[in-house]
């Protein structure tokens, strides 16, 4: 695949962001919370969360490219972290459309 390492940055970014969100809504405070750790590299992420599933779906019959890829994540390990992703030519033309709950993506 063309451009990787700007994919997996591209995603990991979006991962980092929507840990952060999830850390402040489901009220973590204390920066050794066993849950939500405070976590200032993004690169911890790749401990965080393990992609264990993907969906590709077809563009004849949704008329998009896009994809969802489904993690499990050690700060919701019942319902994991699902990302809705709308393919573009290049990275740049590449967006997150959803980030949530599996079942909030599926």
């Amino acid at each position: 695949m063309d451009n990787y390492s700007e994919y997996t940055q591209f995603l990991l970014e979006h991962i980092f962001e929507y840990y952060k969100e999830c850390r402040d809504e489901w009220g973590a405070t204390e920066p050794d919370d066993k849950l939500f750790p405070e976590v200032k590299d993004k690169n911890k992420m790749y401990e965080m969360a393990s992609l264990h599933g993907f969906l590709v779906r077809d563009e004849a019959y949704s008329g998009k490219r896009t994809i969802s890829l489904f993690y499990n994540c050690t700060w919701n390990e019942e319902e994991g972290m699902g990302i809705d992703i709308s393919l573009g030519n290049t990275v740049s033309e590449t967006k997150v459309v959803k980030i949530g709950n599996i079942g909030d993506v599926y």
